[in-house]
């Protein structure tokens, strides 16, 4: 009776797709797109971009769907959308997405006067940027690199996570105590 009771908690809500998806390449997104299993609550979506430059983006709650608007465009780089939920069971759930902006080949190109480096290609790019958050990665890149290039100390998490987990944690251990105390009670 108790495995029978006890598995509906083991089906957590969990996110289906985004976009952009986990380490796509794609031109400057005006929309970041997430989309969850379940309807999601207190949605925060962070995008940290070259240079750790994070932007929070404004994600109402809109059901299963989050669609948070990206405010400007962005330039060419990696970057990482963070999100935290509170999933429809009410646990918080939260996860990052990496990604890289790529040049929109419809914009006009440099002229051969004026190099960017931004637009060079993955290997010179390393090469001639004093910053190694802005260069972009050659194609053979994978998640494990990005996490390799992370400061150490840092879990990738932003700031705000673990307080509101403090908080969760601390709300369902106190919810644990009051019906226990009102089962030996009664």
């Amino acid at each position: 009776m108790l495995i029978g009771t006890a598995s509906p908690a083991f089906a957590h809500d969990r996110l289906k797709s985004s976009s952009p998806a986990a380490n796509a390449k794609v031109t400057s997104p005006e929309t970041v797109t997430l989309e969850f299993s379940s309807r999601m609550r207190f949605a925060k979506v962070v995008l940290t971009g070259p240079g750790d430059e994070t932007t929070k983006l404004d994600a109402p709650d809109e059901g299963s769907t989050i669609r948070a608007k990206v405010p400007d465009q962005l330039a060419p780089g990696r970057y990482q959308i963070a999100w935290h939920v509170a999933s429809s069971d009410g646990h918080p759930i939260s996860g990052q997405i990496p990604f890289t902006v790529i040049a929109d080949p419809d914009s006009p190109s440099p002229t051969p006067e004026s190099p960017s480096p931004s637009v060079s290609t993955p290997a010179s790019t390393a090469e001639a940027s004093a910053d190694p958050s802005e260069a972009v990665p050659p194609p053979a890149a994978t998640a494990s690199s990005a996490a390799a290039s992370e400061p150490s100390g840092t879990s990738g998490l932003p700031g705000w996570v673990w307080p509101v987990g403090a908080v969760v944690v601390l709300a369902g251990a106190g919810a644990w105590l009051i019906t226990r105390r009102k089962g030996t009670q009664g």
